[in-house]
Formats: C-alpha cells, sequence, structure tokens
C-alpha cells in the first residue's frame, strides 16, 4: 500500500452567519485556497499530456480556453505539475451552482481536463475530502509521481461560506441554528 502525506495546506477564513464574508461566493473562497497552496510550494498547474488526450473531442488541440486563461496568471518560473483530481468540502452548498470543486480549480488556473468533486457532509466535508484522497492515493488509483517528467498533485480545499439574507434576516435568523441551518 502506498503513503499518502500532506505537503501543503491553507484554509479559509471562519465566518459568522451573515458576517463579513457572506457576500463572498465559496467558489472564489475556494479558488484563493488552491491558488495559495500551489504558490507557497513554488508550483503552477499544468494539464499532463494524458489529461489532454481524455478531453472531449471538442476541446482536443484547442489549448486553454478563454476561461481558463482569464484564470491563469502563475509564476512562469513555477515549477509544472499535473493535478490529477481536484475534491473540495462544500458546507451549505445551496444555490453555489453545479460542482463547486470544479468552478473553484477553473479559477484557480488549474485546466479544463482536471476532474472535480465536491463533497457536501456538513462539519465532515473538508476531512471527508482529505480522506477520500487519501484513500486515492493509497490504493494506487492516483500516482502523485508518475514517470512523466513531472510531478502530480491533488488539491483540497475546505470552504464555507457563510449565508448572507440580505431582506428580513432577523426574522429568518430565528429558524435557524447558529450554523445555518
Amino acid at each position: 500500500m502506498k503513503e499518502a502525506v500532506i505537503v501543503g495546506g491553507a484554509r479559509t477564513p471562519i465566518g459568522a452567519f451573515g458576517g463579513g464574508l457572506k457576500t463572498v461566493p465559496v467558489v472564489e473562497l475556494g479558488s484563493l485556497v488552491m491558488k495559495d497552496v500551489f504558490k507557497r510550494m513554488g508550483l503552477r498547474p499544468d494539464a499532463s499530456s494524458e489529461m489532454e488526450a481524455a478531453a472531449p473531442d471538442k476541446l482536443k488541440g484547442r489549448g486553454r480556453i478563454d476561461l481558463e486563461s482569464q484564470y491563469s496568471d502563475w509564476d512562469e518560473a513555477a515549477t509544472p505539475v499535473a493535478v490529477d483530481e481536484v475534491i473540495m468540502g462544500n458546507v451549505l452548498q445551496a444555490a453555489q451552482g453545479q460542482n463547486p470543486a470544479r468552478q473553484a480549480m477553473i479559477r484557480a488556473g488549474i485546466s479544463k481536463e482536471t476532474p472535480a468533486l465536491t463533497i457536501n457532509k456538513v462539519c465532515g466535508s473538508g476531512l471527508k475530502a482529505i480522506a477520500i484522497g487519501a484513500a486515492s492515493i493509497m490504493s494506487g488509483k492516483r500516482y502523485p509521481g508518475r514517470g512523466t517528467g513531472k510531478y502530480e498533485y491533488r488539491a483540497f480545499g475546505l470552504t464555507q461560506s457563510p449565508m448572507g439574507a440580505p431582506n428580513g434576516a432577523d426574522r429568518r435568523r430565528r429558524y435557524l441554528r447558529p450554523d445555518g441551518f
């Protein structure tokens, strides 16, 4: 069995219901965490040739699409890494759109070929994302350091966007517990 280790990390600030982060989308918070982890380690995400070969026919050979280019502001001197999967924990996923992990990874400059999974398990989302990623590496399904000349890493994000209730917040608060439920 392979060993899985955490080699870098970051997290979002912890907010309160209706607090200062209520207008910041979880996708934005997640992308900031992902970018920060890579930048701290001197890495920049890059698609592997295997991932590019597995892209849908409409996207093969196109390189970066406009949306990717918009968010790709990486230091070219940083070491390129192929991210083989993004698993992001996200509490209170309602109204965040489809697969917030995928949205966050695109905004973090990670290639469109990278699969993404969002875990919604209330307080355990981030920890569950780490456990799933570690199990995948330990089982041999993912290879952090394949012999392709590039490193391969997995990105994890733990995000929670505090809910904002612009109209009648005091009245709504009576029906919600402090953690947003």
